[in-house]
């Protein structure tokens, strides 16, 4: 299956590439992921795609590609990523596998043109199956975002964007990710409490905390057992240690923010509630008295 994977890659740079063979590595990801789940389900083909679940969405395993699609820039997926097919056409693909692919390659850039438009139609439909709900809503979370709006309109936008963030959170699978209980309800409490301020600096930082909680579980779920596919498992040991390390830095940063945070803002829906208080301190990170615990109760399945 590995001639079908080189086909595969050469074809999609080829119709979505610029004429150095270079493309824009968001849309290869995005297309090969797509091509990947429609072999499958229209063929019953699997090329053994090594990808693996991250801050876009699906993408690939570049040390687990072949070797003549190389990465140009540092990351290998979001806005200002890029690959390059090195070589001429591969061969070894059987010819109804060619034309399977290259019929699949056709259709999806059919129905996905290279625009803002079609950029975020891709990500929704690739999203769609990714392993979690708390991914798709991230995905409308950050999109809101992103969005730059005249000044007033800038309340319908934070209106917006909480909205979207308490959605996110209530999906947070707790149960498959333990390691990051306690920091989703930390970024939970904190972002719900500053967004709910009529204040721009508040909203930024809500937005950040949980911009950088959406990293860490990142490098959390690519070592999923769902997260993950056809890795090589000395590329999987890397990002396992890469994911234990940074694990262990988000937390400690994530400390020194929730101190900051509560040393300059107000947050009455905090300040007011001792449980919620009690567990934000950095000074009992997590645990708290049995009121702490029904309470977060109450705000995890409410």
């Amino acid at each position: 299956m590995g001639d079908m994977l080189s086909f595969a890659s050469y074809t999609i740079v080829k119709r979505f590439g610029n004429g150095d063979g270079e493309v824009d590595g968001l849309w290869f990801n995005k297309v090969i992921s797509l091509l990947n789940k429609e072999l499958k389900d229209e063929y019953g083909k699997d090329m053994k795609l090594p990808h693996y679940w991250y801050f876009w969405g699906d993408m690939v395993s570049i040390r687990d590609m072949p070797t003549d699609l190389q990465l140009l820039t540092d990351e290998a997926d979001g806005m200002k990523s890029t690959f390059k097919w090195v070589s001429g056409r591969p061969t070894g693909a059987s010819s109804d596998d060619e034309r399977k692919i290259k019929s699949l390659v056709d259709s999806i850039y059919s129905r996905y043109p290279q625009t803002r438009e079609g950029k975020q139609t891709i990500l929704t439909d690739v999203y769609a199956y990714a392993p979690y709900e708390f991914q798709r809503l991230y995905k409308d979370f950050r999109t809101d975002t992103f969005e730059i709006v005249d000044q007033p309109f800038q309340p319908l936008k934070r209106h917006l964007i909480k909205s979207d963030f308490a959605k996110a959170m209530k999906e947070f699978p707790y149960g498959d990710f333990p390691d990051l209980a306690v920091p989703a309800t930390t970024v939970r409490i904190l972002g719900e409490a500053l967004m709910s301020e009529d204040s721009e600096s508040c909203s930024h930082d809500a937005q950040a905390l949980m911009r950088e909680f959406w990293e860490a579980l990142c490098k959390r779920l690519r070592i999923a057992e769902n997260g993950h596919e056809n890795i090589s498992q000395t590329n999987f040991e890397k990002l396992l240690e890469e994911s234990i390390s940074e694990l262990k830095k988000y937390e400690v940063n994530l400390q020194k923010k929730t101190i900051s945070i509560m040393e300059k803002c107000d947050l009455p829906n905090i300040r007011d509630d001792p449980a919620l208080f009690a567990f934000i301190s950095p000074s009992d990170w997590g645990e708290g008295t049995e009121d702490t615990s029904e309470r977060i109760d109450e705000i995890l399945y409410s």
